[in-house]
Formats: structure tokens, sequence, C-alpha cells
């Protein structure tokens, strides 16, 4: 009996991977789908003006879908590299490695000063678990309570 457990437990853990390894993938073929996009914004993003006029002359739709492929980007990439958000989809059950990065925000849980901020220190809430630029600064807020939270680099 045990190794019928052990099998199951083996192909549950090769599944896993395989979807991993799958969404991984689908990350960085996104990533080079975006890659003109990243340029464009670096280079309209220098002046105001031409970004004024990028979001002026674009369509709405097609921004709106831009920006969405980026928030799936960006979520996907913190699930890799931020510890504490690793670790608060692991307790919320989202096994968020083996998502593709297509439509992962439906899958993802709201994150809130009370779920995501307070249990988690400033360090593992950082890329690689560090503040990874010399001269970080830190912020914080009272928000619109009037209770300071937790700081933020910035």
């Amino acid at each position: 009996m045990s190794n019928l457990g052990s099998t199951s437990d083996t192909e549950a853990l090769n599944k896993r991977r395989a979807a991993a390894g799958i969404a991984a993938v689908g990350g960085r073929i996104r990533g080079l789908w975006l890659f003109p996009l990243d340029v464009a914004f670096r280079i309209f993003g220098v002046r105001y003006a031409w970004m004024k006029w990028l979001f002026t002359h674009a369509p709405p739709r097609l921004l709106a879908f831009m920006g969405r492929l980026r928030a799936e980007r960006a979520s996907h990439r913190a699930i890799r590299r931020v510890p504490a958000y690793r670790r608060f989809l692991e307790d919320a059950g989202v096994h968020g490695e083996e998502r593709l990065p297509f439509g992962i925000l439906r899958s993802l849980p709201e994150t809130d000063k009370r779920n995501y901020i307070d249990p988690y220190s400033l360090e593992e809430r950082c890329i690689d678990g560090r503040f990874t630029f010399r001269g970080t600064m830190i912020d914080e807020s009272s928000g619109s309570t009037g209770t300071v939270s937790s700081p933020w680099p910035s």
C-alpha cells in the first residue's frame, strides 16, 4: 500500500513539475512578445509629450489589453522572485508557479495590509528577499486610517 501512495505522490510531483515548466515557458514567450512594448515605453516614457501622444492616439482596447498583459507578467515574476508573495499564495492554496501567465490574475487572491503587509517582513516582500539597491529609501504612510503601516522600499 505504501508503494501506491509513493507512486501517486511521484505522479503528482511530476505533474506539478510539468505544469511549472509549461508556465515558465509561457512566461518567457510572453516576455518576448511584450519586448517591443517595453521598448516603446522606455522611448515614449522619456518625454511626457510622447507618452501623452501614445495614450491619446492608441486604441483604448489595445492599451487595456497590453496593461493586463503587463500586470500578468508582473504577478508571474513576483511569484518566482518575491519570497513573501510565494508563501502567501502557498498559504492560500494557490500554486502560482504552475499557472500560465495568461489569465493568472483571476486565480490570485487579493492582498491587503492584514493578510500580506503585516505578516511578512519588509525584506521578504522585496525581490529575492533583500534590498537590491544601495541607498534604497524606506517610506511609510498612515494612509486613510491614520495608523502607520509597515514601511515599504521606494
